[in-house]
């Protein structure tokens, strides 16, 4: 494709500081139509020092923004005729102009050599008055852009004046303290920067938003200027909310040792978060702090015990083993599971464990026992946990099963084999409904079930037992053996 591009704008953009002399010397059509960028703007954008001074020299206003997005259409306008223009013909000049075309509307000479970090640049045009405050089409100052690309030294050496008010959105404190520059933050704070003023869209201090970053020394300095840790004009003390979500730990040791005026309930809304977030540290530190945080309070409904264990944080929990009242690790509350139920159906291996060894009751009676659960699960490990815990094999759930049938209804064989190796039980006793265990078997569909169980059951019972098991009749059906019958009929057709 051919492009068409002025000399002037050529030339500045590739720094050829001599042939922009000449061209405004000569006043050859210096810029067109008078639209688009200018040389000022693309000699900044490139960071030509000399080019940008000697333009500025010769008349350019520095504040001179980027009107509209014409500066394509001269681009590509191979119809344009002027007398100083240059026709782009090689691939690889014309990929460098890509760049060019992606120019915001709105922006001046500092925002181009602000983006480039053009450290020399930014500040000859500060020097010649350029406006640090001026916003662009999408409301971004060359203030943020200095602050961004990490170029205050600039702004802290020329003692440049700051506007500190009107911003929408982060005053350049908070913006600088977003990005942890210390230095620029007590320049703020020299010439009279607000340290607890909030953004009007996200009600964000500087201190939180250092807080957020991890920023401690910037932290330190905020709250050595007097910054509101206690800010009672919002119902949460956020920074400390904050210092928790981002696993913040030295932080949060800054912000308690300020002493802030923190209910017991934000005190234990924060612990609660801390566990749900999995963040030890944090959890540590509160419990140092106070450790009747992390005992479970009934009444309120708080389980610091049973939140971790649900997510599966193995130290955090062994942190509250330490203070959680024993009698409450097998508390059995409405609509809540205890500690090694939630373990066993998670499959939590190691939690459990934990639990038990801590004297958690693997044999609590309840509609979901620890040991049917992970029998439903099929989860043989947790089975043998809770088995050398001495849990019951017979121990029947509020629903009347115990393991030994659940896993029967499950048709875990393997997790079956392995209870009935455990104990000499009655292969004859009935559960709900007077049904046997190979009733069950035969429900499951399978004679390679009642097979199986055949086996055991022999290796127990002797033969005897085995012919009056597989015959004997429950209250309300036929013998598992004829159901097994007739389902391998109906398997023929």
């Amino acid at each position: 494709m051919l492009l068409r591009f002025l000399a002037l704008h050529w030339v500045a953009y590739k720094g050829h500081l001599t042939i922009v002399k000449q061209l405004v010397d000569n006043e050859k059509n210096i810029e067109g139509n008078g639209n688009g960028c200018t040389a000022l703007h693309l000699a900044a954008f490139q960071g030509h020092t000399d080019i940008v001074g000697f333009l500025i020299s010769n008349g350019y206003d520095v504040n001179e923004k980027i009107k509209g997005n014409d500066f394509e259409e001269i681009l590509s306008d191979e119809d344009e005729t002027c007398d100083t223009a240059i026709d782009i013909y090689d691939f690889n000049d014309a990929l460098q102009l890509q760049p060019i075309l992606k120019l915001e509307s709105g922006e001046t000479a500092l925002h181009l050599s602000s983006l480039g970090e053009h450290k020399d640049t930014v500040r000859l045009l500060l020097k010649n008055e350029a406006d640090i405050n001026i916003k662009d089409d999408t409301d971004k100052t060359p203030l943020q852009i200095i602050i961004e690309t990490g170029m205050t030294d600039i702004l802290i050496k020329e003692k440049v004046p700051v506007n500190l008010a009107d911003y929408d959105d982060c005053s350049p404190l908070q913006l600088s303290a977003q990005q942890g520059d210390l230095s620029f933050v007590k320049y703020c704070g020299e010439i009279g920067c607000d340290t607890n003023a909030r953004s009007k869209i996200s009600d964000l201090s500087a201190l939180d938003l250092a807080v957020i970053n991890g920023h401690t020394e910037v932290v330190k300095y905020l709250i050595k200027c007097k910054a509101n840790v206690n800010d009672k004009s919002r119902d949460i003390i956020i920074g400390l909310k904050f210092a928790v979500q981002e696993n913040r730990k030295d932080i949060m040791s800054i912000l308690l040792n300020e002493k802030p005026e923190i209910s017991a309930e934000k005190e234990r809304e924060y612990f609660l978060l801390a566990i749900s977030c999995g963040h030890e540290e944090i959890v540590e530190l509160i419990l140092n702090t106070n450790s009747e945080d992390g005992v479970s309070r009934l009444l309120c409904h708080e389980f610091p015990l049973h939140t971790a264990v649900s997510l599966g944080h193995l130290n955090i929990v062994k942190m509250l083993l330490e203070v959680e009242n024993r009698e409450h690790i097998n508390y059995k509350i409405e609509n809540f599971a205890i500690p090694l139920q939630i373990a066993s159906g998670q499959g939590y291996c190691e939690i459990a464990r934990l639990l038990l060894s801590k004297d958690a009751d693997p044999n609590t009676p309840d509609k979901f026992l620890p040991l049917n659960v992970a029998v439903i699960n099929g989860d043989s490990e947790m089975v043998e946990i809770l088995i050398e815990y001495k849990a019951n094999i017979t121990l029947r759930d509020s629903d009347g099963y115990s393991a030994i049938e659940m896993a029967v209804v499950c048709k875990n064989l393997d997790i079956m084999e392995r209870l009935l190796e455990l104990s000499s039980i009655d292969i004859n006793f009935k559960g709900p409904d007077d049904r046997t265990l190979l009733h069950h078997a035969a429900d499951s569909g399978s004679l390679q079930n009642s097979h199986k169980f055949n086996r055991q059951i022999t290796f127990y019972l002797q033969q005897r037992f085995y012919w009056f098991q597989t015959y004997t009749y429950s209250s309300k059906e036929r013998s598992p053996g004829y159901r097994g019958v007739l389902s391998k009929k109906r398997t023929r057709y």
